[in-house]
């Protein structure tokens, strides 16, 4: 995560491993089947971080994405008088500040959410984050997924089902 995103506001958020709800931020969320959610208190922006349920099966059906291997975030950011190029710009330092390289970045459209779509990998290799930022109000909504790199375009469909659950309120 990158270190411009703002104080929490997860205080003003009712949650439980299947639904979240911040009425400060206008977010109402049904958690996608087959994910669960959890608050995070180690970065003050992160709203939720969501991670597969474990169901106990030793083989995936076949065709389904290895969940496992995947983790989606969602932070936010405030604009105030900044642009959404200009957060990206700083999330983009933070990223290599972690060592994360971006290695694309291009307009996204997700349903009904218009935004930027970033892609940043390890130097080794191993490990690969698709980001989707977008504005909302004042706001920016970050979602991030942290899987390999083999499994991102399958798991980046993912975010899609989040967003599909997703309900922004004016805020």
């Amino acid at each position: 995560m990158a270190a411009v995103l703002s104080p929490s506001a997860a205080w003003g958020a009712d949650y439980d491993s299947t639904s979240y709800k911040n009425h400060r931020l206008g977010i109402d969320l049904t958690v996608p089947e087959g994910w669960t959610i959890t608050r995070q208190t180690g970065y003050r922006s992160m709203l939720l971080l969501a991670t597969p349920l474990q169901r106990g099966k030793s083989k995936p059906q076949q065709g389904a994405p290895k969940l496992a291997e995947a983790t989606i975030a969602l932070s936010y950011g405030w604009l105030g008088r900044r642009t959404l190029a200009w957060f990206i710009t700083e999330s983009k330092r933070g990223l290599a500040g972690v060592g994360l390289g971006v290695t694309s970045e291009r307009p996204a459209k997700v349903l009904n959410v218009r935004g930027v779509w970033i892609e940043a990998r390890t130097k080794d290799g191993k490990q690969a984050v698709l980001q989707l930022y977008h504005k909302h109000g004042q706001r920016v909504l970050v979602w991030t997924l942290r899987c390999p790199p083999a499994r991102l375009k399958t798991l980046g469909r993912e975010i899609e089902r989040f967003i599909d659950a997703l309900k922004l309120k004016p805020t």
